[in-house]
């Protein structure tokens, strides 16, 4: 450009020409028609990913504002999008990054789950962990299942020992934050927390799913407390059966 069109041409393509952000942007919008709500819409949600990405809160305000005028949109709805996009990034960086220490410390660079009691109660555990990740997910579960559940509901010591910590921190209205939690615990606790909420992120979070794994929770307990001692007769395992579901509620 220099030899033919000259000096003069090559620096105004240098600053006429686009950084990162606005070409990402500009071949964002080159995929959707922006005249119609569909187009707005996917241009919108792929803008928030790239947004998402720039680490400067001022730098990333003013493409906000470019994003609106482009679609002709209200700026807070997308700001909204934007913060929450940038949430999820940092939480899901915090959880390799302590995944990762905590991979370190135990010497589990297989990022194995941390209880050893899981491969003889892998339905228990499967059960334990659902509920354990819901509650992160959905901490109002606590009060709500507060007559079925309790420390006691559960199989293994370590998942047991996560809920009475988790359990406290709602009660308390503490952050769940696993940054909050890396302050209290072990590496092998942060590790199965981390653990968690990803799990978090992959289940139904229902309360239809909760209930259920409650349910599991005391069949596997009755399970083992029968399995424990003498077989009983008719009668006393009526009982016993009766006891179990008035402690449950299922």
């Amino acid at each position: 450009i220099i030899k033919t069109q000259g000096v003069g041409k090559m620096s105004a393509l240098i600053s006429e020409a686009q950084n990162d952000t606005e070409y990402a942007l500009s071949r964002a919008a080159a995929k959707y028609d922006i005249q119609t709500d569909d187009g707005k819409l996917g241009f919108v949600n792929e803008a928030v990913e790239i947004l998402a990405d720039i680490g400067n809160a001022v730098e990333r305000d003013i493409y906000i504002s470019r994003v609106a005028e482009m679609t002709s949109m209200g700026r807070e709805p997308i700001s909204q999008q934007v913060a929450r996009a940038v949430k999820t990034r940092k939480r899901r960086a915090e959880r390799e990054s302590f995944e990762n220490e905590a991979r370190e410390a135990s010497g589990d660079d297989k990022g194995k789950i941390p209880n050893p009691e899981r491969r003889a109660n892998l339905r228990a555990c499967k059960a334990e962990e659902t509920i354990l990740a819901s509650l992160l997910k959905n901490p109002d579960y606590l009060a709500r299942y507060a007559g079925q559940l309790g420390p006691e509901s559960f199989v293994t010591q370590v998942n047991r020992r996560l809920y009475t910590d988790i359990a406290e921190r709602i009660r308390s209205q503490r952050p769940l934050e696993l940054s909050f939690f890396a302050e209290e615990n072990s590496g092998e606790d942060i590790s199965m927390l981390s653990y968690l909420l990803t799990l978090g992120d992959k289940i139904a979070g229902t309360p239809k799913e909760f209930e259920d794994c409650i349910k599991t929770l005391a069949d596997e307990k009755l399970n083992k407390e029968m399995s424990g001692g003498a077989a009983l007769s008719d009668e006393d395992f009526v009982k016993f059966l009766e006891t179990q579901r008035k402690k449950t509620g299922v």
